[in-house]
């Protein structure tokens, strides 16, 4: 960068230290509260806006104080990545859903624009890789060590689901927890080499706590990440003069990881098996189509189906976790959306076409093979820098084939940083590169960030509303009125990718109001027009209407989208035999067979069927939608009943793990249908999981025989029971039952502690 022969050295000192600032005010967004919010990331980003306006007022006021030019110099990368961006923002016009596509492009361009803030300042400071390496080490040992001392603390004490939420941090997963975790590690290993004191053993601490919390996580992808990090490490100490005498601490590091590995081993055994019962527990009849959803393979295949369907300017930014929808509801017998391909590469091609996406590629691909190239320089500190962006690139790359770090700010914001330090690189490197004048750049931008504060603050307000109406779920305590005061139109669909309207319009059918409840959902049907949401409530709105066609209308509709789910199979038959159309029996048992339906299908068939009369809705209650989640209630307006479907509210609860709610609705289901297997198998699993292990082995013991759950699912449940309870003989006569029936994890358990 060039500067005016003005500054003096002191200048360009105070802009370090600022610079140095404002990269830890950066990194403070991973240690915001959750607070009350449904979801973490609605803080950050309105933080991320907030300090992004700060960071780039700072900048050019700044810079025009002390006389400097407000220049980039350009390279590849900074074209991909502008590219990229303008692609993905034309993609949002085509997108059926523009809420989340501008959602998601205010979030791409933030970044951008903190990566053009810190490039324009980054050669004010020739120590920011050191002092980045050395706030990186902190943050890393402290996080660590945190969470590993209080999981450790909790082991075999509480279940696995609390446990993993120890493991996620404040990050909302484990795996983003371990992809931040493995982000970190490369530049405390820069530390460990660069100290020659005792203190350089407080970083190889970090790599010690850091690869253990890894292992125990049992993060695949970032596992992957440490092993190619030691090859990549070995590839620069050969390549590289400067850099051979630190062959010992290569050794000393590879060591620390094996010996990190070797101690993950040490974790309870007790919450091991606790994991594989809590992996196969989505309280839904079949697991097949549960595991096919999970499998990376078939999130890919349905991914390249969507890209394939656009290939110029894709599906629209923001807008895969609506159409996917299609194609994965046919593979689940369970209610679930995906809002990532769990690749981004694929993602961003299905969303924004596949030219965006070779875009993206390509960003990676610059980075990497100049910063390979450059490993051989003969300057030391070059040859350092060279090498971290090589490893932490190809993490990144990594993480980005198997998981989401592009949608998540933290995740996103390591991309950045990554990106700040290669434009130092190659700044460095090529001086006779084209330079231009980025002050109008800075200046737009600058903008840019402070009117995104806008609709960051209300998706905060929003994700703070959603999750108060998710604790009023069961209670119905809030009315219409308060629901529409907190809870913002925009966005449109919720965080699992619901429509608002649709949950308000909820409330106006709790309160007798139908005809506005039904206004707001026609007019509001293409927010997510695949979830089905708006015609369940439709339907909802009809039957207490006694509206019979309309009825039967729309639960054909989420009949139809989501056949493998059985609640919208029965509700689909229940109302064709309301309106005396059992004559479309026979076409609804071939539809959900034609995408393999759960084995149990033509129980329930016969169930409805040979159901008389009334009875239908007195024992079975399934005219309520089964994810619609309201619990119907005397309606003083129309003096008319409806009936809970507690069965439908259970599976809810099931699928996002509150198991002692799910246990409450489960046990009020069996209140009507006493004699239903599966209700039973589920009030079992539900008090297994809350380590009520005498009362679910007395529940599993009724359904033991019963000749419609012969999966071995049963067996397992009641191994698992047995095993905390301390009956080991017990536990493996299940278990070794469920493996000789082929359940899922039971294989593996029965062969490692039942030999």
């Amino acid at each position: 960068m060039n500067t005016d022969s003005t500054v003096t050295s002191s200048d360009t000192s105070n802009l370090s230290i600022y610079l140095f600032v404002f990269t830890i005010l950066f990194f403070l967004t991973d240690f915001l509260p959750k607070g009350l919010s449904v979801d973490i990331s609605g803080i950050q980003w309105l933080y991320l806006s907030i300090i992004t306006t700060l960071f780039g007022v700072y900048t050019f006021v700044t810079f025009k104080k002390n006389k400097l030019n407000i220049s980039l110099k350009l390279n590849p990368t900074i074209v991909f990545y502008t590219l990229f961006l303008f692609l993905s923002g034309i993609s949002v016009a085509v997108a059926n859903n523009t809420s989340e596509g501008i959602i998601s492009i205010t979030q791409f361009v933030l970044l951008f624009c903190v990566f053009i803030f810190f490039s324009i300042q980054i050669n004010t400071s020739k120590a920011y890789l050191l002092n980045f390496s050395i706030l990186m080490s902190i943050v890393l040992l402290f996080k660590s060590t945190f969470a590993l001392s209080d999981y450790l603390a909790n082991v075999g004490k509480i279940n696995t689901i609390e446990l993993n939420k120890i493991l996620s941090a404040n990050t909302g997963n484990k795996n983003i927890f371990a992809s931040v975790i493995m982000f970190q590690i490369p530049f405390a290993y820069y530390c460990f080499n660069y100290f020659k004191t005792a203190k350089k053993y407080f970083f190889l601490a970090a790599i010690f706590f850091g690869s253990l919390l890894i292992f125990i996580i049992g993060s695949r992808t970032n596992i992957v990440g440490l092993i190619v990090m030691v090859l990549l490490l070995l590839y620069g100490f050969i390549k590289s003069k400067t850099l051979k005498e630190n062959k010992t601490t290569l050794l000393v590091f590879s060591t620390t990881i094996l010996l990190s590995f070797l101690l993950s081993f040490a974790s309870n055994k007790k919450s091991e098996i606790q994991a594989s019962a809590n992996s196969n527990t989505v309280l839904t009849t079949t697991s097949k189509a549960n595991q096919l959803s999970g499998n990376r393979f078939t999130l890919w295949q349905n991914t390249l189906q969507i890209a394939n369907n656009k290939p110029i300017l894709g599906n629209g930014l923001g807008n895969y976790k609506i159409e996917v929808i299609p194609l994965e509801s046919k593979q689940r017998d369970y209610w679930g959306l995906s809002s990532h391909s769990h690749n981004d590469f694929l993602q961003v091609a299905s969303e924004s076409g596949y030219l965006t996406g070779l875009f993206y590629l390509l960003i990676f691909a610059s980075l990497f093979f100049y910063s390979l190239k450059k490993i051989k320089t003969d300057t030391e500190e070059l040859n350092w820098k060279a090498l971290i962006v090589c490893i932490s690139i190809v993490i990144y790359g990594i993480d980005s084939m198997f998981n989401f770090p592009l949608y998540r700010p933290i995740t996103q914001l390591n991309f950045v940083f990554i990106l700040i330090l290669f434009y130092s690189l190659y700044s460095e490197n090529e001086t006779k590169s084209k330079t231009i004048n980025a002050t109008f750049l800075i200046i737009s931008l600058t903008i840019l960030s402070f009117l995104f504060i806008f609709p960051n603050s209300y998706i905060y307000k929003s994700f703070k509303a959603q999750n108060k109406i998710a604790l009023d779920e069961e209670k119905k305590l809030l009315t219409f009125d308060e629901v529409n005061s907190i809870l913002p139109n925009f966005p449109n669909i919720d965080f699992r990718g619901m429509p608002i309207s649709a949950t308000k319009a909820k409330y106006l059918l709790n309160e007798g109001r139908i005809d506005e409840a039904i206004r707001l959902l026609y007019s509001t049907k293409n927010e997510n027009r695949n979830v089905k949401l708006n015609e369940q409530v439709l339907s909802e709105c009809f039957r207490v209407q006694k509206n019979h066609d309309s009825v039967v209308k729309y639960t054909k509709q989420t009949f139809e989208m989501y056949p493998l789910f059985k609640p919208f199979f029965r509700n689909y038959l229940i109302s064709l035999k309301k309106n005396n159309q059992i004559n479309e029996f026979p076409k609804v048992l071939q539809y959900a067979k034609k995408y393999n339906s759960p084995t149990d299908y033509d129980a329930v068939y016969d169930e409805i069927i040979n159901i008389k009369g009334k009875k239908v809705f007195a024992n079975n209650k399934p005219e309520n939608n089964s994810n619609s989640n309201i619990p119907s209630i005397e309606n003083p307006n129309t003096k008319q009943s409806s009936q809970t479907n507690y069965y439908a509210i259970a599976e809810k609860f099931g699928l996002d793990k509150k198991f002692d709610l799910a246990l409450i609705n489960y046990e009020k289901a069996l209140e009507d249908e006493p004699n239903n297997p599966i209700i039973q198998q589920n009030i079992g699993i539900c008090n297994i999981m809350l380590k009520n292990y005498p009362k679910g082995i007395e529940s599993m013991k009724k359904v033991l025989n019963n000749s419609t759950l012969n999966d071995g699912k049963t067996e397992y449940y009641l191994g698992i029971a047995y095993f905390n309870s301390g009956d080991k003989n017990k536990f493996c006569e299940f278990i070794t039952i469920a493996k000789n029936k082929n359940y899922p994890a039971s294989i593996e358990i029965a062969n490692k502690y039942c030999k």
